[in-house]
């Protein structure tokens, strides 16, 4: 999904350049990019964004099925709708 790495290129510019503007944006971007994500589009992109090895990457991973299991069964604790 496209627009999902253009967020986290403005995350990393907002990061290095310390504009408060790139993390606004990305913020009006997610409702409309986390109604369109699924587990297997998460798994993809933890697979190609972290190194093989990477401990992150392992965790991600390995957590993904639990958080999609979870909030499947308690829709509630999800924070944006």
């Amino acid at each position: 999904m496209k627009d999902l790495t253009q967020n986290l290129g403005l995350i990393e510019k907002a990061v290095s350049t310390n504009e408060i503007r790139f993390f606004v944006r990305v913020l009006r971007n997610t409702p409309s990019i986390r109604k369109r994500i699924d587990s297997s589009f998460l798994h993809q992109q933890i697979a190609t964004h972290f190194p093989k090895g990477h401990q992150t990457r392992e965790l991600l991973l390995n957590a993904l099925p639990k958080v999609f299991f979870f909030f499947f069964f308690h829709p509630e604790f999800i924070l944006f709708y």
